[in-house]
C-alpha cells in the first residue's frame, strides 16, 4: 500500500495480505465463520441476488453439526463443515461480564447487535479452508487439473464484436503459454488481482490503458476503482497480575510444548482454536436509522510473557518501540486487545498497475478515512471511546489503556485529543 497520511504509520511497511494458496485466504484467516446479513447482500445492487438468495445457498451448501443455531439458522449435510468453539479460557466470561456492565447483550437469534461467539471452520482439531471443502471432493475427476506455480497474466478477449473471454495467458514455472476454455473463464483471483487481472487484459478507462501501452478491449473505468478498507484499530488494555478471571499463569517453554505434544497426539487444546478471538461485540455508536452495527470489537487475550504475543507483534510489523513497549508490559502482566473494525467504511481507494513492472504487486490507494464528512474518522473514534468507557468498569481487574510509546507522539499528553488522532497511526487494514 501507498504511504497513508492519516494510518498506518505506526507499521514499518503497509501491506495486506493475501493467500497465496489454494483455498486462497481461507488459507491464513482467523478461521471464523460468518455469513454476513441478510441487509448486506440487499446492498450489492443486484435485485436478482439478495439476501433470501444467499441464505438458501448456504443453506445448501453448510454442514453445521453443533445445537446453536443463529439468525436463520444453519444447513447440515453440505460441503461447507464448521463447527462450535470448544475451549474453556476465563477471558471471554470476564469480557461478557463487563461489557453488559456498558450496556452490551448477548446476540439475539434474527438481531445482529450484541455479543456473540463465531463458530470456526475447523474438522478435527485442523484448520477447514476452502480447498478442503470443495477442490478435496472432486480432486480424483479425470477432468480436473491444477496447475502448481502458475501465474495468471491476462485473460484472452475475442475481437472486434462479442468481446467474450476465450481463454489465459499464463506463465508456468517461467514458460509462457496460451489456454484456450471451451466453454467459460471464471475471474476469481480476489479483490487485488481480479482488477489487476482486468487491466492487464485490455479492460478498463481508456487513456489509462494508453499511458502504460496496454491493448485497449473494453472500456469500464471503474475497474480499480471503489476500493473499500476494513480498518481496524487496536486498543490494548493490561491487566492485574493476580486478577481471578484472566489466567494469569506465565505461558513459559514447559506449556508450549504441552499444547504443542497434545496437538501432535490428540488434536486437541490450545492450538485447535483461536481463544476470545472468535468472541466478537457487534455495536451501533452512532444514529444512522438502523440497527445494523457500524462496529465490530474481536479480542485477543495474551498470558504473561506470552510467546503468541511476539508471533503477533512480527505479523503486524509494528515499528521497533511500539514492539518493545508491549512486550516490556507483558512480562508482567497480562493484556487484553481490542480491535475495533470499521464494518461499512465510506471512504474509497483504488488500485493501479505497477508502472514499473507491470506484473508486480499493484499500486494500492488505501485513501482511509478520506470520506468528505470524517464518518469513518468518527465512527472508529467512537469506538475508541465505547473501550475507554468499557476500562472504567474494569477496575477490579485494574485494567489500564496502555500508552504504547507510538513515534512522534511523546509530546502529547496521554489520552489527549491530538494523542488519540497520533494512535490511529498503528491502524492497519483486516479485509478489502
Amino acid at each position: 500500500m501507498l504511504k497513508e497520511p492519516r494510518a498506518c504509520l505506526g507499521l514499518r511497511e503497509s501491506r495486506i495480505s493475501r493467500g497465496k494458496a489454494l483455498g486462497g485466504t481461507s488459507a491464513i484467516g482467523n478461521l471464523m465463520y460468518i455469513g454476513g446479513l441478510p441487509e448486506d447482500y440487499d446492498e450489492n445492487g443486484f435485485v436478482q441476488w439478495d439476501g433470501s438468495i444467499f441464505r438458501d445457498i448456504f443453506m445448501h451448501l453448510e454442514d453445521y453439526t453443533g445445537s446453536e443455531q443463529s439468525y436463520y439458522g444453519h444447513g447440515k449435510g453440505g460441503l461447507l463443515h464448521f463447527e462450535d468453539a470448544v475451549y474453556n479460557e476465563s477471558a471471554k466470561d470476564m469480557l461478557e461480564v463487563h461489557y453488559i456492565k456498558v450496556g452490551s447483550k448477548r446476540m439475539p437469534k434474527r438481531h445482529s447487535l450484541g455479543m456473540i461467539s463465531h463458530f470456526l471452520m475447523t474438522k478435527n482439531g485442523e484448520r477447514y479452508n476452502m480447498a478442503k471443502v470443495f477442490l478435496t471432493p472432486i480432486k480424483d475427476r479425470p477432468n480436473l487439473f491444477f496447475s502448481k506455480n502458475t501465474l495468471v497474466e491476462s485473460i484472452q478477449i475475442s475481437e472486434p464484436v462479442d468481446k467474450r473471454a476465450t481463454g489465459v495467458n499464463v506463465s508456468i514455472n517461467g514458460i509462457r503459454l496460451s489456454l484456450r476454455a471451451r466453454k467459460e473463464v471464471i475471474l476469481a483471483a480476489g479483490p487485488i488481482n481480479n482488477p489487476k487481472l482486468l487491466l492487464l487484459s485490455g479492460i478498463g478507462e481508456r487513456g489509462y490503458l494508453d499511458k502504460l501501452k496496454l491493448p485497449y478491449k473494453a472500456y469500464m473505468p471503474a475497474v480499480g476503482k471503489y476500493l473499500q478498507m476494513h480498518v481496524a484499530l487496536p486498543i490494548y488494555v493490561s491487566l492485574n497480575r493476580t486478577c481471578p478471571t484472566c489466567e494469569p499463569e506465565v505461558y513459559n517453554e514447559t506449556t508450549l510444548y504441552q499444547d504443542t505434544f497434545e496437538y501432535i497426539l490428540q488434536r486437541k487444546g490450545r492450538f485447535t482454536h483461536t481463544g476470545v478471538n472468535n468472541f466478537v461485540n457487534y455495536i451501533l455508536t452512532k444514529k444512522t436509522g438502523t440497527t445494523l452495527p457500524n462496529l465490530s470489537v474481536q479480542h485477543m487475550y495474551f498470558r504473561i510473557e506470552d510467546r503468541n504475543l511476539l508471533a503477533w507483534l512480527e505479523a503486524m510489523d509494528y515499528h521497533p518501540k511500539i514492539a518493545g513497549r508491549l512486550l516490556s508490559v507483558n512480562k508482567l502482566n497480562p493484556m487484553m486487545m481490542f480491535l475495533v473494525t470499521l464494518i461499512h467504511p465510506l471512504s474509497r481507494g483504488e488500485l493501479n498497475l505497477n508502472e514499473t513492472h507491470l506484473l508486480g504487486d499493484p499500486s494500492i490507494k488505501g485513501a482511509i478515512f478520506s470520506d468528505e464528512e470524517s464518518s469513518d474518522f468518527d465512527t472508529i473514534l467512537s469506538g475508541f471511546n465505547y473501550i475507554t468507557n468499557l476500562t472504567t468498569v474494569m477496575d477490579d481487574l485494574a485494567a489500564e489503556f496502555m500508552d504504547i510509546d507510538i513515534p512522534n507522539c511523546r509530546n502529547y499528553k496521554f489520552c489527549s485529543m491530538r494523542l488519540v488522532e497520533l494512535l490511529f497511526h498503528i491502524l492497519f487494514t483486516v479485509t478489502v
